[in-house]
């Protein structure tokens, strides 16, 4: 079954069709080739996300404009999943800092309808990288005047990722 792996699609109901009942004859092997399909399934939906994943992350440094339609588009699904979990922090910083304002409040956005507490049990995975992205933004207002559109963007960002990891925390 995983030589063929690459010709599989991800099913996400594929557990409610795989129902056995308990007196089929040779359950036993039944219920092994069940577990080994969920699971090789369940290792497609995994690569998928991964490779979904990338694209986000190039397309978020490349195109944001693109990135936050695509991350806003509600059938999209990427606000439960935890994309930002593979991003590099630092550049994503470096993101923030060279943006304008307009895309530092689509940031803001992406993070006030990313972490409720009703996602935020997907999303632990990127606590780490909220933890960084916060610690350089800290660093940063810390040592920036008190007064501008900067340093406005950059504090509401600092409580707002403070209270998503609080959310993230939570729920651990």
């Amino acid at each position: 079954m995983t030589k063929g792996k690459t010709n599989f699609k991800f099913n996400d109901s594929l557990a409610s069709y795989l129902n056995l009942p308990s007196n089929s004859e040779y359950i036993d092997n039944l219920e092994r080739i069940k577990d080994a399909s969920l699971n090789m399934n369940k290792a497609i939906d995994e690569d998928n996300n991964i490779k979904d994943f990338r694209r986000l992350e190039y397309l978020c440094f490349t195109n944001f404009d693109e990135f936050y339609a695509e991350f806003m588009n509600k059938e999209k699904l990427h606000s439960y999943k935890p994309i930002f979990k593979s991003f590099n922090s630092h550049k994503f910083y470096s993101l923030i800092l060279k943006s304008n304002s307009k895309t530092r409040w689509e940031i803001l956005r992406i993070w006030t309808s990313r972490y409720t507490e009703y996602y935020a049990h997907h999303l632990k995975t990127e606590l780490t990288f909220l933890k960084k992205l916060k610690k350089k933004l800290d660093n940063k207002v810390e040592k920036m005047p008190k007064k501008g559109i900067t340093h406005f963007d950059l504090s509401e960002m600092q409580k707002i990722i403070q209270k998503s990891i609080l959310d993230i925390e939570k729920v651990e």
